[in-house]
């Protein structure tokens, strides 16, 4: 346990040293993983990293992962984002429809990734 602990808070501490320690995250968040890790967070914090390298089908899998565990309106928007980034409009729209509207800060990132979803959609309606 000891060593999947360590592996665990590497990962966290390379992803938040910036893009370029990305792959070190992946790297021990997946060990840590290996060993039996069960912190609700470490599919975001892979998932993140991934986002961060442009590998959006990993991104996408570990936030769906991450989203089944602990479930959270701010994920969901960070999945409808990759999936726009990744061009799934229709995965995007899903996701933006899921997405409460209960706070003003979540409302305003939806409603500029719906935005960004028609925009990248070629203006037509969705």
């Amino acid at each position: 346990k000891e060593n999947t602990d360590v592996m665990y808070v590497l990962g966290k501490a390379y992803y938040h040293m910036g893009y370029y320690y990305s792959e070190l995250a992946i790297r021990y968040l997946d060990q840590a993983l290996e060993r039996g890790c069960d912190n609700k967070d470490i599919y975001e914090y892979l998932g993140l990293s991934y986002s961060r390298l442009d590998m959006w089908n990993q991104a996408v899998e570990n936030f769906e992962r991450s989203l089944e565990i602990n479930p959270s309106d701010v994920l969901v928007l960070t999945l409808a984002q990759e999936y726009i980034k990744a061009g799934n409009m229709d995965k995007a729209g899903y996701y933006l429809d899921r997405a409460s509207d209960d706070n003003s800060v979540l409302k305003e990132k939806s409603l500029l990734l719906r935005g960004q979803r028609h925009l990248w959609h070629g203006g037509t309606d969705l």
